[in-house]
Parts: structure tokens; C-alpha cells; sequence
């Protein structure tokens, strides 16, 4: 039959036509479609339905027919198909027309995108592998940030009470905990830094408490790994304090800790436990072994950042050198073994003397260093002379020695910037003043002042060379 049609208009499309007649068999087709079905023979194309030339996964070609009793054109859609050995992927679309009663054509346009698919299949794939890069580096950033300010607060000159309370807070930000604990090694008792946060369901103390023996030796030998108890979930941060006693962090939420917040947790016990042990190597570096004090390099480092700091803020501070009086006789009277016990219980005054944002240091052999913040004339004095007293009253008990020992100690005091500009300058100007404490007598506090700088002035004239240029 013939019908109503101008197919020519296909012949030298791109895309593969191919027109059907009510019975599925092709009435025209182009050249498109015989090199997509790889069929040469013209006649073959003819004789055979469309479903024995081109079959499609999940898909009838009884669709169409049941769809072309009615004028339709459908929207394109992509389809996996099969043309003897090869597979691939064909857009396809189809428009039917009514002919006369009983009769209707059907336009097939089919295009190959089996190329196309596949490029935008592996498109797809390095979109979704750069978007796990993506969000695996977001996690490493995160928690190296969370590692660095570890490593900061760890390595702060902080107490390590204010420091590990520091990072208990931000543990509870950082992971949104609802129950924390900090447990003490052998003192499985409920501590008092438990830190119960706003939750819906509050979970009383007693219970916790009656729950710590239940894990606790899991604690101590791996630590808590999403244990679950009294439907909270735990996990543990376990360390080693500055006095090298095992702590422990433990962290409770009633929903179950995620893969990702295992890591951190893992991460940041990692680092707070290198943080300490870097602490500690610090801590070593910068103290004097005898006397728990900061020792003479560290003392050098801190007297030139506190004048830096003070020289930004305009404030002043005091520089005092000490020295135990007649030191040396106690060495040769009581032995060395005296001389240490002596410098230590000197320390240990000095210590309990000092505030926290002092900074006291041994300089060497008996002579000690304070740095004092807000210190000007009126208050240096006073400071200084009630030190002296201090020590002055104190009673140092020796082995073998019935009669209590006490020591006096000499002060030499200079001021920033009153009295020098540069750190050198600040010491030279205190030990002027200590070495002229000696001279009056011992057991003395000297502030430098003009009058004192006339005194040393007058006992180290300058060279006569000098002199004479001066007069000149």
C-alpha cells in the first residue's frame, strides 16, 4: 500500500529513521539504520520485523504498537541494545501517524550514544571519585585542624589541669557529646570533672556510676570502643599525664558513635599523647634539673619576649637577681649533698612566693632570676624586701644536723624601661645592684635609682681616655 509520506527527507540524516507499517515490518529506512543494524542486504531489512532487526533490554516493541492505535510521539529515552554481537546504548524516539481505518506508520529515530554513555558514565564516576576526595580531604582538614589545636593547647605554657580541661570543653563541641568523664588510672570512682550536657534524656549519676566497673577493665587494657551501657554509648581517650599516670578521656552519647568520629577520637588521642610527651621533652629542656626552675636559657628567651610584650603594651616590669649569702660556707661546712637541699627548699619558697604569671629561674649556681609583671619604683622595693624576709625566716632542716639552718639572700633590682632597653643592659644594671647589696652587707634589697647609679658610677670611674675627651 502506499502511504502518505515524503521519507526522502531522511535519507542523508544522521541519526538512523527507520518507518514502520501497522505490522512492525520496515516500509523505509535510511542508510543510518542499515549501518546501525549492520545489515547490508536491502531485502533482508524488508522482510523482517523490527524486534527480529533491533532488540532492546527491558523493553517491547509491543509498546509502540499498543501506543501507535492512538496518534502519539513519545519524548526520547536511552536503551541498552543488542544488534548481533554488539551491545550499546541507542536514544530512541518514535512519532505515529493514522493512515486511513485499520492503518498507521510509525517513525522510528534512533541514535547511537553508546560513546556518549560511556563518557558521561565515566564523567559521572570522576565526578563521585572527586567528590569522596573532597569530602576525605574535608575530614583529614578537619581533623588536622583538630590535631594542631591539640598540639597547641598541649604545648602552651598552661597548667596541665587548665590545659586538659581546655580540651575536655572542646571535645564536647567538636564530637557533641552528651556524657563525659574523666577517670584517674586505679580510681574507677565517678570524677569530679563529670560533665553532664543538655540532653532530652537524662541519665542519673548513680547509674553511671554503678556502670563503671562493668568496662572498666576493658578501659584499662584497649579502651572503650563503642561500648554500650545502660543505652549509652562510650568511647575512650586514653593518655599519659605529665606525672606519666594513665587518664582518661571517656565520651558518652546515646546514639551510636559514627566511623568518622571514631577516627577523630582516635586521631586526637594520638596526638594529645605526642602533644604530652612533646610537652614533656619541652618541659626537660627549658628546667633546671635541681631545682624545678626554669633554667638560664629559657630565662634569656623569656626576658627578651616579656620586654617585647611589655615595650607593645607600655607596661613595666621588674628584673631581680638573687643570691644566697654565703652560700659556699654551707657546701664546705654541711658537704654539697646540704648545698642541694638548701637550693631546693630555696626553690620551693620562691615558688609558693611568686604569682602565676611570674617567672623565677636558676641563673646559675646559687644566683637566681625573677621576672615580675606591673612592677614600677614605688612597689620594686617592696617586693624585693618582703622576699627577703621571707627567706629570712626560713628554717631548712639538714641530715644529721640537729639546729635548723637559715639562709639570707642579697636583691638587686632593675626596671623596664626605666633602667635599660635591652635585655643585657636590664641584667647588667640588676647584678650592679646585687653585687652593691654585698657590698652593704648581704641580706639586702637594692633597687637601682639615681642614687644607687652614682654609688656604682663613683666606684667604676670610666677610663682616663674618657676623662680627658669628656673635659675636652
Amino acid at each position: 500500500m502506499k502511504y502518505e509520506m515524503q521519507p526522502d527527507i531522511f535519507d542523508h540524516f544522521q541519526d538512523a529513521v527507520c518507518i514502520l507499517n501497522e505490522d512492525l515490518f520496515p516500509v523505509y529506512f535510511n542508510l543510518s539504520f542499515a549501518a546501525l543494524i549492520q545489515e547490508n542486504s536491502t531485502r533482508l531489512i524488508y522482510k523482517k520485523k523490527i524486534y527480529n532487526l533491533l532488540t532492546f533490554e527491558d523493553f517491547e516493541w509491543e509498546n509502540i504498537y499498543q501506543s501507535s492505535l492512538l496518534p502519539m510521539e513519545s519524548q526520547p529515552r536511552e536503551i541498552q541494545f543488542k544488534i548481533k554481537n554488539r551491545t550499546g546504548v541507542l536514544k530512541l524516539a518514535w512519532k505515529s501517524t493514522r493512515l486511513e481505518e485499520g492503518k498507521f506508520q510509525i517513525v522510528l529515530n534512533l541514535r547511537d550514544v553508546t560513546s556518549e554513555s560511556e563518557l558521561s558514565k565515566k564523567f559521572n564516576e570522576q565526578i563521585l571519585q572527586k567528590n569522596e576526595t573532597i569530602k576525605s580531604l574535608d575530614e583529614h582538614i578537619f581533623q588536622i585542624s583538630l590535631i594542631k589545636n591539640v598540639h597547641e593547647k598541649a604545648s602552651s605554657d598552661d597548667d596541665p589541669l587548665v590545659m586538659l580541661r581546655t580540651l575536655f570543653n572542646n571535645f564536647v563541641q567538636i564530637l557533641k557529646l552528651e556524657y563525659v568523664m574523666y577517670i584517674r588510672k586505679n580510681d574507677l570512682t565517678l570524677a569530679p570533672q563529670l560533665k553532664v550536657c543538655s540532653s532530652p534524656t537524662r541519665v542519673d549519676d548513680r547509674i553511671i556510676q554503678n556502670h563503671i566497673e562493668s568496662f572498666s577493665s576493658e578501659l584499662m587494657s584497649s579502651g572503650l570502643s563503642n561500648s554500650k551501657v545502660n543505652d549509652i554509648h562510650w568511647i575512650s581517650l586514653n593518655f599519659k599525664d605529665d606525672s606519666d599516670q594513665m587518664r582518661y578521656f571517656v565520651f558518652g552519647k546515646l546514639e551510636k558513635f559514627s566511623s568518622k568520629e571514631e577516627k577523630i577520637v582516635e586521631a586526637l588521642c594520638e596526638a594529645l599523647n605526642k602533644s604530652l610527651d612533646n610537652r614533656e621533652l619541652f618541659k626537660k629542656a627549658i628546667t633546671d634539673d635541681m631545682t624545678d626552675l626554669y633554667n638560664h636559657r629559657y630565662f634569656k628567651l623569656r626576658l627578651e619576649k616579656e620586654m617585647h610584650e611589655h615595650e607593645t603594651s607600655r607596661k613595666k616590669m621588674g628584673l631581680f637577681m638573687l643570691d644566697i649569702d654565703f652560700f659556699k660556707r654551707v657546701n664546705d661546712t654541711y658537704g654539697h649533698l646540704a648545698g642541694d637541699i638548701v637550693l631546693n627548699a630555696f626553690a620551693n619558697c620562691l615558688k609558693n612566693f611568686c604569682r602565676t604569671t611570674d617567672i623565677s629561674a636558676r641563673y646559675g649556681g646559687e644566683e637566681f632570676a625573677l621576672i615580675l609583671q606591673d612592677i614600677d619604683e614605688s612597689n620594686a622595693f617592696s617586693i624585693g624586701d618582703r622576699l627577703r624576709q621571707t627567706i629570712e625566716k626560713l628554717n631548712i632542716s639538714l641530715p644529721g644536723v640537729e639546729k635548723k639552718l637559715n639562709i639570707t639572700i642579697s636583691i638587686g633590682v632593675s626596671l623596664y624601661p626605666t633602667h635599660a632597653q635591652s635585655p643585657m643592659d636590664l641584667i647588667a644594671a640588676a647584678d650592679k645592684c646585687l653585687y652593691q647589696a654585698k657590698k652593704m652587707g648581704r641580706n639586702k634589697c637594692i633597687v637601682m635609682n639615681d642614687a644607687i647609679s652614682k654609688i656604682i658610677t663613683d666606684k667604676n670611674p670610666p677610663p682616663k681616655g674618657n676623662s680627658k675627651r669628656k673635659a675636652a
